[in-house]
């Protein structure tokens, strides 16, 4: 059913476990389309097509997600034309789904690095700016950071909201090649709110909800600034 998230059971995990990207794409294709239909007709990213081409009238695409990408013992999905801008993501590790806003710096197909350093700017400014709402909303939600420094493979972590806060107020690593502010949910200590499609509902819309308004406002910044 469109209006809950397939449940990501164990074997979801294990799917991805010492998996090639090419073994990783023809697993968990059906899987994906699944999640999708979820996000794209019951979820609250599913308009935000809309608010994009309100800001940027070139956006043609209607639906909010229609595409994944694949790595080594990884895939991730994230909103159409999201590459060079904030962009809502949902990603699955062998350890964690992830469940947020990312910015993906690097170059390669589609890849406009100023473009994101710009958007994560104003991300930060608007954090700053409602700093005890955003605490609250990372608090609620358990918000941690992930984020790649240039030119490594190895992920790093927040290990709390505390430390995410503090994280995000500080300058940026330099030169980062991804950054990703969101819920982290363990395939083990959270295997009950996975495998449950009505929990796992309400934690994703309640992060996504929550980075709903930080996200339209970075949006109109950041067109702001280059017009």
């Amino acid at each position: 059913m469109s209006k809950l998230p397939p449940p990501f059971t164990e074997a979801r995990f294990k799917e991805v476990e010492e998996a090639t990207p090419e073994q990783i794409r023809k697993r968990v294709a059906p899987f994906v389309n699944d999640l999708h239909l979820f996000l794209n007709r019951g979820s609250c990213l599913s308009d935000i097509q809309s608010t994009r081409h309100e800001r940027n009238p070139k956006v043609r695409s209607t639906r909010a997600f229609d595409s994944f990408a694949v790595d080594r013992e990884h895939w991730y999905t994230y909103n159409a034309g999201g590459r060079s801008e904030a962009q809502f993501n949902i990603g699955l590790f062998p350890e964690y789904l992830r469940v947020g806003l990312g910015f993906e710096f690097t170059g390669g197909q589609y890849g406009r690095p100023e473009d994101v350093q710009l958007e994560y700017r104003c991300f930060r400014s608007i954090v700053a700016r409602h700093q005890r709402a955003f605490a609250d909303f990372a608090q609620k939600n358990q918000l941690r950071v992930e984020w790649k420094p240039e030119g490594r493979t190895e992920l790093r972590y927040t290990s709390t909201a505390e430390e995410t806060l503090k994280w995000l107020s500080r300058r940026p690593p330099k030169a980062p090649d991804w950054i990703f502010v969101g819920r982290l949910l363990d395939r083990r200590e959270d295997a009950d709110l996975l495998e449950d499609p009505s929990q796992l509902k309400n934690v994703i819309e309640s992060v996504f909800e929550g980075f709903l308004d930080y996200w339209k406002e970075t949006q109109t910044e950041a067109n702001r600034a280059v017009l």
